[in-house]
């Protein structure tokens, strides 16, 4: 539910991050695929990959620069 995302986001915070500053600018964060939807092509919502890329566990918080950074690369 949009509100357990809410949660698991949160709870993953680090310190300097809030809803206030979510976004692509420099100083924001942004949400990162663990596994990027890159690696787990999908073509529809049926799909498993779909669910896979979309799990909470593949979902967390992370600096928006950091994030381009890593583009679809594992880490």
């Amino acid at each position: 539910t949009p509100q357990q995302l809410k949660e698991h986001l949160e709870d993953q915070f680090e310190p300097w991050m809030s809803w206030d500053n979510w976004g692509n600018e420099e100083g924001c964060w942004n949400i990162d695929h663990v596994c990027p939807q890159a690696k787990l092509p999908y073509d529809s919502i049926q799909h498993p990959n779909f669910q896979k890329s979309w799990a909470l566990e593949n979902l967390r918080p992370l600096c928006a620069i950091e994030n381009i950074k890593k583009g679809d690369k594992l880490l």
